[in-house]
């Protein structure tokens, strides 16, 4: 699959969305985060929506807290997408001060610490099918564009593949598809990941992917592209500056008629590597040198 514009078109379905309450006075006492995270998603103090804005999905039980599944100490939510369906996703980051979070240049580089665990009899898309994906993590370029996401995590295949559609979409864009260097879904185990994210519409953006899995401390790096755009615009729709990119994670497939579930962790996003490593997981291994 090529995520170019005739590519994937990630329109907002008719799909129940909810939104985000407001949260008790509790759980703005909980324990600090490092100044530099913007946001750390969390199933115990709001086991609806994990602190993100919406969800969109079939049906509400599509996004549900695990009672079974927790990654170092902190609970889990079942993605649960059913055959004939084909997103169950939660959206827009949101700071504590109740303000989506959206990506720009102005963002500069920030990381992206998360987890998942896929079970063992898992249905990835067979390889090298075409027009199919199975998208865990996604940046959704402004509606506007109806383009595909600039930046994507993607496990067709049963492997998983980082994605970049950024730059200008009418002249061309650099289209770029890179399978980790680890790139197992260590099927029936969980496995951290922290993202570096440069967001330009240039060739001065570029990706930066650490893996550990269950069981080990340290993170080893097993992704690294740069000099690529990861922000989109399109200069032939009188759209020529890049517009306000913003985030879902869960799962977003193409049409099959299996059932897929797997769960992930809590997600953080902040302006250092271990600031997001303590806010998602608790530890504090730092960046590999």
């Amino acid at each position: 699959m090529r995520f170019t514009k005739s590519g994937i078109h990630n329109h907002r379905p008719v799909f129940w969305m909810a939104s985000l309450l407001l949260l008790p006075a509790s759980v703005a006492a909980a324990a600090a985060q490092a100044p530099d995270v913007s946001f750390a998603s969390d199933f115990t103090s709001d086991s609806r929506l994990g602190k993100w804005a919406h969800a969109h999905a079939a049906r509400p039980d599509r996004l549900s807290v695990s009672e079974s599944e927790m990654n170092h100490g902190k609970k889990a939510v079942l993605v649960d997408v059913h055959p004939g369906e084909n997103r169950a996703e939660l959206l827009n980051m949101r700071s504590d001060q109740g303000r989506v979070l959206y990506e720009t240049p102005d963002s500069n580089t920030q990381y992206f610490a998360m987890s998942y665990k896929f079970p063992k009899d898992f249905v990835a898309i067979k390889r090298d099918t075409r027009n199919t994906w199975q998208i865990i993590l996604q940046l959704h370029g402004p509606d506007s564009l109806k383009a595909p996401p600039s930046f994507a995590l993607d496990v067709a295949g049963g492997r998983y593949v980082a994605r970049t559609n950024g730059g200008d979409l009418a002249a061309g864009n650099r289209y770029v598809a890179k399978e980790l260097s680890d790139s197992s879904l260590n099927l029936g185990h969980w496995t951290d990941f922290v993202i570096r994210i440069k967001f330009a519409t240039d060739d001065t953006g570029g990706v930066t992917i650490w893996r550990r899995n269950e069981n080990e401390v340290q993170f080893r790096q097993v992704l690294d592209i740069q000099k690529v755009a990861t922000l989109q615009y399109n200069s032939g729709r009188d759209i020529g500056a890049p517009g306000r990119h913003y985030w879902k994670q869960g799962m977003y497939r193409s049409s099959m008629r299996v059932r897929n579930t797997f769960w992930m962790g809590p997600i953080a996003r902040a302006g250092a590597f271990q600031s997001a490593e303590e806010a998602a997981f608790g530890t504090t291994a730092g960046m590999p040198r």
